[in-house]
């Protein structure tokens, strides 16, 4: 009989948001794999409690860690003996922050940058990063024609940050493994594009700006 601890271990980044809590659901979900996912403080009871309710029985087959996006260190312990990454987590504030370059747009360049050296040399075979359609299609000049990874859309004045946010976190992510030396390229990576994303919450207080977004509508 396969024991649990045969099946690849799954690290999903930002569990308590409405993408990836689903992402965990779907995981467990197969049967296929162990799953351990990233949270800001994983002794935070309320904030466990949460998650306790919205996975149910998926719960306890849950391994928690804390990990904050801009801590290379526990980003560099989450992904000990991973085999996959799903790195869905990103700052998506409804609002414009008042010093958007450091909660928005240094966040996600970071988040990129820290998952990314924390999979050299370790035993992770892929890593799926969450983009967004914003870095492939061109709605201000061109929104008729989509871009590759080599032709990321370019920065416009009118941007908000969020945006700018997807845009310079995929280059760097692309630029970061076109430079890697190819002796320690052991890990894939690709980025994954979605538009705007909705449907039924898992968790009974999920921290989405998917949903907020449809609360303000």
């Amino acid at each position: 009989m396969e024991s649990s601890y045969d099946k690849p271990l799954v690290l999903v980044t930002g569990v308590s948001g409405y993408v990836a809590s689903w992402c965990v659901h779907t995981l467990i979900k197969t049967g296929k794999y162990r799953v351990r996912g990233t949270v800001r403080d994983h002794t935070n009871e309320s904030k466990m409690e949460v998650l306790r309710k919205g996975f149910g029985d998926y719960y306890d087959q849950i391994e928690f860690v804390s990990a904050d996006l801009q801590d290379k260190t526990a980003m560099k312990r989450a992904i000990e003996g991973v085999t996959y990454v799903l790195h869905v987590a990103s700052p998506f504030p409804l609002s414009t922050p008042k010093n958007a370059e450091k909660e928005v747009i240094q966040p996600a360049i970071e988040g990129n940058e820290h998952m990314l050296n924390a999979c050299v040399g370790s035993d992770v075979k892929k890593l799926i990063i969450t983009s967004s359609a914003l870095t492939i299609q061109d709605f201000w000049e061109t929104p008729d024609k989509v871009s590759g990874h080599k032709t990321i859309v370019k920065e416009q004045r009118k941007m908000i940050p969020y945006y700018l946010s997807k845009i310079r976190a995929e280059r760097y992510a692309f630029e970061f493994m076109e430079n890697l030396e190819p002796s320690k390229k052991t890990f894939e990576m690709m980025t994954v594009h979605p538009g705007f994303i909705t449907g039924k919450t898992l968790l009974p207080r999920a921290e989405g700006t998917s949903l907020g977004f449809l609360k303000v509508l």
